[in-house]
């Protein structure tokens, strides 16, 4: 037995070195719109597969880019604006996101869906509505609901992702 007890001792156990990441605001900002930039172009391709309304149905009558210009817009100043905002506000929600990751870890639930989620409850349950940008929720059509809550657990999953590929953690 003491042969081996001696023999075990002998053996080092060696482990990976540690990874001491101190938080960084700017670095976890510059991940998360990285991450925001490749969430915002996913949620486009989800929204592609899962239409917030059918082809046929026109989108309502006041949409958010006419009530932000001021007046009615024609169909290619719609959809421009609508790009527009959307391709400004993903990179900057996951910058948002990625700085304050970078202070609470635990944001990260569920691998980014539960920012997705929340982001959802916070804009289309709440925000949108109260500047009267959007139908109050229970307003809403049943697919344009799924639509979003679908395309923004996507955008959270792929904004984490990506942030996390990139910081290291």
């Amino acid at each position: 037995m003491s042969d081996q007890t001696s023999e075990s001792s002998r053996r080092v156990r060696i482990e990976p070195p540690k990874r001491d990441i101190q938080p960084d605001f700017w670095r976890g900002a510059l991940a998360g719109l990285m991450g925001g930039i490749a969430g915002a172009a996913a949620k486009l391709l989800v929204e592609q597969i899962v239409p917030p309304r059918a082809e046929w149905e026109e989108a309502p009558r006041e949409v958010p880019a006419e009530k932000v210009a001021g007046h009615p817009l024609v169909k290619a100043e719609k959809e421009a604006t609508r790009l527009g905002i959307h391709w400004s506000a993903g990179p900057l929600i996951g910058a948002a996101y990625g700085a304050a990751v970078e202070f609470e870890p635990e944001l990260t639930a569920r691998h980014g869906a539960a920012f997705g989620l929340g982001l959802n409850g916070l804009t289309h349950k709440h925000l949108l509505p109260i500047l009267g940008l959007s139908a109050p929720i229970d307003e809403q059509p049943r697919q344009e609901r799924f639509s979003e809550v679908a395309s923004l657990v996507v955008y959270g999953v792929v904004t984490e992702t990506v942030r996390r590929m990139i910081r290291g953690r």
